[in-house]
């Protein structure tokens, strides 16, 4: 599909220079309309491609044209977030085309005489006879470049085709049709009031809080006890004892969508769907006000916001500021202290941070560790990027830290934060350089699937440490929280209940998995979703998952196992959302 694309761009260049009107151009002037032509084309292929290129790697997805003119508008404050001078890269941008218009300026009288050899019927080796030197570099550059920018992405492409997801749907789910949301919708809600006894209410109202640190991985964060003192808010109230840590807790999938929608509707990635019961709609069904307030564009990326509910009391995203970038934390704590509280009924409030995330503005008072850029400078200082590029993380989840250190003092001066429920956690984790990867999406492996979940809870509750925790557990914990029925259809246990749950499902576009506990060790098995290629880590190893156990002949009963627990998440409500 993307050849015939190509292909019929290029005869579209093509086909004017065979009209007779255009035929009596002089030759400068037609030699320096196809040169144009051409190169105008050759630049924009290659400008999406490089695009499709940063995007797969940075969120698993092509962009589309309605992200990629939201971003446009934000290309000043987009820049120096990745690394890249606004003046350096227009430079750079301007000396590639104008070296593609020179190639194909000089190449524009061979396929000229071409095009007028064949429109008189010479047969096409008397054509390729006329070629030169010029034309067979540009041909060759045409080529190598495509090859450049396709062996990266190769195993997306097989999947989605860049161009025309650009001009559609970079998700490849009818789901996001507004009909077919609507109705399955409906038919979620409908499922849940039958199960639910008549007049039920909350047994114990309270405001219910979720923060979600985007990227944000809890083996890099002081308060799981990394080295980095990088969370010295969260660690000081769970050295009171005022925070509780879930320990061993995963993600449902390696990038936003998915992550955050596994967890406000309890589901993995394979139950996702247009039929999901996200938490807000079951909370307005008990007269609760929900509010989103998010830094990030949630607008326009993939349709998230269509699938945050029906039932949305007040929505804020980066989307809805005028004055300020869309992935700039500092948007958030002016919306909180204009938030209204009921006084009848409880608050769901939804908080997304960007600190952590890549494209997130980072301010400089937290700027601790250094060097923290891609700037060329740094480049020549010889310290690795993997370094670099962890101390920009660091600095990331220190200013997080912070700007929740501001939010609960807001919620503490409005008078709601002890009556409150409030549980931090991340949509997924972050690379920083293993396996030679940055940025999350990729397989599934600890980097990107391992997040936090802490817990404020100043109630009698209990949260019992348990062996695996997921994502689906949170939006049943704060159903749990308030005493009313969770709905049947959700895949999570609320974290107030031990159980002896041994598996959960963790996901990725490559790969379909698990991780298990089996006889006090714990495993991670990966299914390859095209190869059905097997992979086995025991996560406690020191190699972990550098050494794959599926070829091994002593793992073969643990193999096993771990297949079957794949296949019986798998058999649970499986139907939803793509495989892909």
């Amino acid at each position: 599909m993307h050849l015939a694309i190509l292909f019929a761009v290029l005869l579209l260049c093509l086909f004017p220079f065979t009209l007779q009107a255009v035929e009596r151009l002089p030759l400068k002037r037609k030699r320096l309309i196809l040169g144009l032509l051409l190169a105008n084309v050759q630049f924009l292929s290659l400008a999406s491609y490089g695009l499709s290129i940063a995007c797969f790697e940075m969120y698993g997805a092509v962009p589309t044209l309605e992200l990629t003119k939201v971003y446009s508008g934000q290309i000043r404050n987009l820049l120096p977030q990745v690394g890249m001078e606004l003046l350096l890269s227009l430079v750079l941008l301007v000396a590639a085309w104008l070296i593609l218009a020179w190639l194909y300026s000089r190449a524009a009288p061979v396929l000229l005489s071409s095009l007028e050899t064949i429109g008189q019927g010479a047969p096409p080796s008397s054509v390729a006879g006329q070629g030169s030197a010029t034309l067979r570099v540009g041909i060759l550059l045409f080529i190598g470049s495509l090859f450049l920018v396709y062996l990266p992405t190769r195993r997306f492409w097989f999947q989605r085709e860049p161009i025309h997801s650009f001009w559609g749907d970079a998700t490849d789910t009818t789901v996001l049709i507004p009909e077919n949301l609507r109705s399955g919708r409906s038919l979620g809600e409908n499922a849940y009031l039958a199960h639910l006894g008549p007049d039920v209410k909350p047994s114990t109202p309270r405001n219910l809080i979720l923060i979600t640190v985007d990227a944000l991985r809890s083996d890099q964060m002081g308060v799981y006890g990394a080295d980095a003192d990088d969370t010295p808010f969260l660690s000081s109230l769970y050295r009171i004892g005022k925070l509780r840590r879930i320990d061993s807790a995963y993600s449902v999938c390696t990038f936003s969508f998915c992550g955050i929608l596994g967890t406000l509707s309890s589901s993995y990635w394979h139950q996702l769907g247009g039929s999901s019961l996200v938490l807000t709609d079951v909370l307005s069904h008990y007269g609760y006000q929900t509010r989103f307030l998010l830094s990030g564009d949630h607008t326009h990326f993939l349709g998230l916001r269509s699938f945050y509910g029906s039932h949305i009391s007040e929505f804020r995203d980066g989307s809805t500021t005028d004055d300020a970038y869309a992935n700039d934390d500092r948007i958030i704590v002016p919306w909180l202290q204009n938030v209204t509280w009921s006084s009848t009924h409880g608050t769901f409030l939804d908080i997304h941070l960007m600190s952590a995330h890549f494209i997130g503005v980072r301010q400089s008072q937290f700027e601790r560790w250094k060097p923290d850029t891609d700037s060329f400078a740094d480049f020549l200082s010889g310290v690795p990027k993997s370094q670099r590029y962890r101390n920009r993380y660091l600095n990331g989840i220190l200013q997080a830290d912070d700007t929740i250190r501001q939010i609960f003092q807001v919620l503490r001066e409005k008078g709601v934060l002890d009556r409150a429920l409030v549980i931090i956690t991340a949509d997924h984790g972050e690379y920083l350089g293993e396996a030679g990867w940055y940025g999350h999406f990729h397989e599934p492996y600890e980097p990107v699937s391992r997040i936090p979940v802490l817990i404020y809870d100043q109630s009698a509750l209990t949260y019992p440490q348990r062996p695996l925790s997921s994502q689906v557990d949170i939006a049943p914990t704060f159903l749990y929280a308030i005493g009313v029925p969770i709905p049947p259809q959700w895949s999570g246990i609320p974290l107030q209940l031990a159980t002896t749950r041994n598996a959960i499902s963790i996901a990725s576009h490559e790969a379909s998995g698990v991780v298990a506990q089996l006889g006090g060790k714990r495993y991670k098995y990966l299914q390859m979703r095209n190869s059905r290629h097997e992979e086995l880590y025991e996560l406690g190893a020191p190699d972990a998952e550098e050494n794959n156990l599926a070829s091994q002949q002593a793992a073969q009963p643990t193999l096993i196992q771990m297949r079957a627990f794949h296949q019986q998440i798998l058999d649970q409500n499986g139907a939803g959302f793509p495989q892909q």
